[in-house]
């Protein structure tokens, strides 16, 4: 599949350096300009933002990954941002409400799971997650499109530090769908370093839930089926808050994203034997055997 290409307005922006804290929780009055239509935001002569209101993914795969959405299990955390608080740096005990879902692969962790190992969804839905995967290849193209150089970056690295099947969407190795998310201010720490992230967002019977980047003093209205670029390392991004206004309103954002710790993974069949030695190790120190 091949992204419907569009010309894009330049928007002119200014770096203005901001005190993190104050930007916790974002808010609409944060930024001076919503952005509505195809843009390219560039500061200082750099390309920082690509956004797309429509037209990236085919209307009838969006409709369909709606209603798959609707009918999958998210896990509700009222305190911060539960797993991700670790890779989102400048949230501290100022996170907000969070429901999200990991697709593609996740890095080891240690006092979860040791081992390199594909999301659940890959198990309890694999149609849903194949088709996210698939979108992200979609997703990947643009990117390399409509920011070439960054992606030639973004591409050269993870090609250099990755396993060749880690990369389920093109250059990413996966992401995350949030539901109804007003995140809080913040930076992706877990990200592999100067890449950007793509997002997709679903929306139906909402208003506000847009996304602001208060540094370039400017938002996204990230409308339904919209698509955004940036470095999300970098530019201090959050959600403004999310009104419902009917009953089955939604918001689903869905972010491609390398993850850094993934470079520290071997091939799935190594990452097997890693991880069977490791445990064979830890029963023989219990037994005293070592």
């Amino acid at each position: 599949m091949k992204p419907q290409l569009y010309e894009l307005e330049r928007v002119e922006a200014t770096w203005r350096p901001i005190e993190n804290a104050d930007y916790a929780v974002l808010r609409e009055d944060h930024y001076d300009r919503l952005l509505t239509r195809p843009s390219a935001v560039y500061c200082g002569g750099k390309l920082e933002v690509v956004y797309l209101p429509s037209g990236i993914f085919p209307e009838a795969e969006l409709a369909d990954l709606s209603d798959a959405l609707d009918g999958l299990y998210f896990s509700f955390n009222p305190q911060n941002h539960g797993r991700h608080q670790s890779k989102r740096r400048g949230l501290g005990n100022r996170g907000l409400a969070s429901s999200f879902r990991s697709f593609g692969w996740v890095g080891r962790q240690p006092l979860r799971h040791d081992f390199c190992h594909t999301a659940k969804m890959a198990e309890e839905h694999p149609l849903l997650h194949d088709r996210l995967c698939s979108l992200g290849r979609l997703a990947s193209n643009a990117y390399r499109h409509y920011a070439h150089d960054v992606w030639q970056g973004h591409h050269d690295e993870v090609q250099s530090t990755m396993q060749p099947n880690h990369l389920v969407s093109g250059v990413y190795t996966g992401g995350v769908v949030n539901k109804d998310t007003a995140l809080g201010g913040h930076l992706d720490a877990g990200n592999v370093r100067n890449t950007w992230n793509s997002q997709l967002t679903l929306k139906r019977g909402i208003e506000g839930g847009y996304l602001a980047l208060p540094e370039l003093g400017i938002g996204l209205e990230v409308a339904d089926g919209s698509f955004a670029l940036f470095g999300a390392q970098n530019v201090w991004h959050g959600v403004t808050p999310v009104r419902h206004m009917r009953s089955d309103a939604v918001r689903y954002s869905v972010v491609w994203y390398s993850a850094a710790r993934l470079a520290k993974c071997l091939s799935p069949e190594d990452e097997l034997l890693r991880i069977q030695r490791i445990k064979t190790e830890r029963e023989w120190k219990r037994a005293g055997l070592v």
